[in-house]
């Protein structure tokens, strides 16, 4: 448990966020933590990462691919550090996998966003980001994942229950877990980040964008005298295109028709890897 933290913690680096485990901020904070795991298992309930299964139905085999699960806590705060949110994530304990597929997870490098600022100083581009909300729940189980199924514990399973009693009462178990199978691939998995990327990238490319060679976290677009460059982190998305609402309005609606739920933070001050960027046009 606390070597898979160990990889995942953090204490304000960069200022952005500060996790602690579930159960530490149930004793500090039971509210806010009780209220941010609540959004967290309706989320997963509204884009489907989940349904029901018994362990009886499951082979030898795949009993041996059930893996457990964790609750982080984590604080949210601005690269000024100033509080934003919090909230909770349900993650899988990747770090009990056997079998792992594919795992790289790329991210922008931090000169491309460099590089890109400097290209809309340059040529007055409007720069704004997307955050695409709870990324990696909108990943479809893919076949290079073999540990398809997870249990969920009492916590977790009480929430579920109380949203619809009717249905996930069939899979309560003695113990007041529930075994579920999963349909999206779920933060935890070593495997998560990178079919994550894959996906977010072909939206990119079937709308138009192309990735660079020298970072393929980088994406363009051109048509007529109108540019756009995208750097990715992870589900953050920076861009800086031409002073066009329309064109503007594409990006965003390209990401929204793919992913539904998002923020737009947009103006001449746009927060990124832990830095604040300030356009001073003048």
């Amino acid at each position: 448990r606390k070597s898979y933290l160990s990889r995942h913690a953090a204490d304000h680096v960069g200022g952005e966020m500060a996790n602690v485990y579930f159960d530490e901020a149930m004793k500090d904070k039971p509210e806010a933590a009780w209220e941010a795991l609540l959004k967290e298992v309706l989320k997963g309930d509204s884009k489907k990462i989940w349904h029901g299964e018994l362990m009886e139905n499951l082979s030898a085999d795949e009993r041996k691919l059930v893996l457990p699960m964790m609750k982080n806590y984590i604080e949210k705060y601005t690269p000024a550090g100033d509080f934003e949110k919090s909230k909770v994530r349900v993650l899988v304990r990747g770090d009990l996998q056997d079998f792992v597929g594919e795992t790289q997870g790329p991210v922008t490098r931090v000169e491309s966003i460099f590089i890109i600022i400097s290209i809309a100083v340059l040529h007055d581009l409007e720069i704004f980001k997307i955050d695409i909300t709870s990324a990696f729940l909108n990943t479809p189980m893919n076949d290079d994942v073999d540990h398809k199924w997870l249990l969920l514990d009492k916590d977790v399973a009480s929430v579920l229950m109380s949203m619809d009693s009717e249905y996930w009462k069939g899979f309560l178990r003695r113990d007041g877990k529930i075994l579920v199978k999963l349909d999206k691939i779920m933060y935890g998995f070593k495997e998560a980040a990178y079919w994550w990327n894959v996906m977010l990238v072909k939206v990119f490319v079937d709308n138009g964008y192309r990735q660079l060679s020298k970072d393929q976290c980088v994406l363009v677009k051109n048509e007529g005298n109108k540019v756009s460059y995208c750097a990715i982190t992870v589900d953050d998305c920076f861009f800086a295109m031409s002073k066009d609402p329309d064109w503007i309005n594409q990006s965003v609606e390209m990401l929204k028709a793919a992913f539904e739920e998002l923020t737009v933070e947009r103006g001449e001050t746009i927060n990124i890897l832990g830095m604040t960027v300030y356009m001073d046009r003048e």
